[in-house]
């Protein structure tokens, strides 16, 4: 079959826009479109999710070894792959009810902040029961709800329709109750 000049010129013009589209640099996370993704959770009755940027990993909660003389918000630690971690409730922070560990219960681990050799500190924070992602429109998050605890304002960056409560997890992580000083 031989195409005719038109569609030649066509055809052309076909292969140099895909070329144009497939050159450019891929768009940073978050920055894809209109649609936001997050690891949502469970923490006693409140559904609340974190931008999934934000997380470094997700796993069932191995076992804790207690810290004697912690804030009672602190479960203890954990070793994950040689490093030690420190675990910690989020429900006393964001004024939500005491509870049992679920049968289920999971970490994840965020960054917190670097050390003075530029290296990055992590915690953990345990759910009850396992995380999920989640996707969701920006035109769908809504200012938090004014029912919320008093103590969650501040590290609550929005509502998704649910009700899911989108935490801003650098600024709760960074709260001075979980800041030791290490000097």
């Amino acid at each position: 079959m031989n195409q005719e000049p038109e569609d030649e010129g066509r055809v052309e013009f076909l292969l140099e826009e895909r070329a144009r589209r497939l050159a450019r640099p891929p768009k940073k996370r978050g920055e894809r479109g209109d649609l936001l993704h997050f690891l949502a959770f469970s923490l006693g009755p409140e559904t609340l999710a974190a931008d999934l940027s934000d997380i470094l990993e997700a796993r069932p909660l191995p076992e804790l070894t207690p810290v004697p003389g912690a804030p009672g918000y602190v479960l203890g630690l954990v070793n994950l792959r040689g490093a030690i971690h420190p675990v910690v409730d989020l429900a006393p922070l964001l004024g939500l009810p005491a509870r049992d560990l679920s049968a289920e219960p999971h970490i994840v681990r965020a960054p917190v902040a670097a050390d003075k050799a530029g290296e990055g500190a992590s915690l953990c924070f345990v759910t009850d029961g396992r995380p999920w992602s989640m996707t969701a429109e920006k035109s769908a998050l809504s200012p938090a709800p004014d029912s919320m605890a008093e103590a969650a304002r501040p590290f609550v960056r929005g509502s998704l329709p649910g009700p899911v409560l989108i935490l801003d997890l650098i600024r709760l992580l960074s709260d001075n109750r979980l800041v030791v000083d290490q000097e």
